[in-house]
């Protein structure tokens, strides 16, 4: 069932923010930015949400963690919960939540073709990719993982996917992660999940929605849900001001998404069409891909699995590389990109740790 999350209006203290940071598209040169064109955005909830904790419990906690990006008054970006889906993210027509609970090295057969250097076989075989294809320094640490598809070039999110780690540990830096939405107390010797603190869903959802709509991690202030570590036990699920500033920067209520291209680029409403539609812009020889940008329910080219490089620790960062001109067979609806002084290429996925470290104390 579709239902849109209730709006929750904040007043916040006024704050002097601190160091926010956006996604760049380009690893590399941290060039660009990653963004929504859209201010209404979908997602789906596996229909077995975390293991161990009451479904009902669970959905609510996932609704609350979209709307804290909400809340802040300088924004009118919104989502609305479509429901619960069988989906392991084989499906790429929906912006997805999940918890795996296998690890990839075990369910992936040893001669899987997904086992190479540029692939992942977490929807194939709906398990935790990071043990296989690792992109920190410290794979045993990560609670979630949050995968974009975006458009190079310009920076435009066309869907994200966030994996949570509760698989059996198989490394033997893993750790074992219990997921739960109590208040209080921190889970311990004298009292264990589901009724305390362990690895808290609305705190890590939220953690990671902020990168779901594009923002990096706040290395600079540990108050931050965009901090890149949290204590096990410990609940943070209100924004900071720094992180009230960077939704409200980004999708400022009643204005243009802010983008980190040259020029202005608008979009108009999307359109029905057959196939690709590509088109020259004004400037030298500029072409533009223009893809599905609609209300998240557009069918989009599937392309190549791409792996970023860096650690949980460092910034979260993006692979923006060319995909297949084969994607171009698919049928998509149009929405014209307006403006700018860029190129942009076919929509690649970015599989990159943008979530906690797990830090035990």
């Amino acid at each position: 069932m579709k239902r849109a999350l209730p709006l929750l209006v904040v007043v916040l203290a006024s704050q002097a923010a601190r160091a926010y940071t956006r996604t760049p598209w380009d690893k590399d040169t941290k060039a660009g930015c990653l963004f929504w064109p859209e201010r209404e955005l979908t997602f789906f909830v596996h229909r077995d949400c975390a293991p161990g904790v009451d479904r009902q419990s669970c959905f609510r906690a996932v609704d609350a963690a979209f709307a804290a990006w909400t809340a802040p008054l300088g924004t009118d970006l919104s989502f609305v919960d479509e429901g619960q889906t069988a989906n392991t993210g084989a499906d790429e027509h929906q912006n997805l939540v999940i918890w795996r609970t296998q690890d990839c090295a075990v369910a992936a057969p040893a001669d899987a073709p997904c086992r190479a250097k540029d692939a992942t076989c977490a929807d194939l075989f709906n398990c935790w990719d990071e043990t296989i294809h690792p992109v920190s320094t410290d794979p045993g640490s990560a609670i979630a993982v949050t995968t974009v598809t975006f458009v190079p070039g310009t920076g435009q999110i066309v869907r994200a996917e966030i994996d949570l780690y509760a698989a059996p540990p198989f490394l033997p830096s893993q750790q074992p992660f219990t997921f739960t939405v109590a208040e209080s107390p921190r889970c311990g010797e004298s009292v264990a999940p589901p009724d305390c603190v362990s690895t808290d869903i609305q705190s890590t959802l939220t953690h990671e929605i902020g990168h779901f709509i594009g923002l990096g991690h706040n290395e600079q202030d540990p108050n931050t849900i965009m901090f890149p570590s949290a204590n096990m036990g410990k609940i943070k699920r209100t924004l900071s001001p720094d992180d009230v500033k960077g939704v409200t920067d980004i999708y400022p209520r009643g204005e243009p998404v802010k983008t980190c291209v040259g020029g202005a680029i608008s979009f108009a409403p999307a359109a029905e069409s057959d196939g690709c539609a590509c088109r020259n812009t004004s400037g030298a020889g500029a072409w533009i891909i223009v893809l599905a940008l609609g209300a998240m329910r557009r069918r989009q080219p599937r392309s190549p699995r791409l792996l970023a490089t860096g650690g949980l620790r460092g910034r979260a960062r993006s692979v923006g590389v060319a995909a297949s001109r084969a994607a171009l067979r698919l049928i998509v609806p149009v929405i014209p990109i307006v403006g700018g002084d860029f190129e942009a290429g076919l929509p690649v996925r970015d599989r990159a740790i943008r979530g906690f470290v797990a830090v035990a104390i």
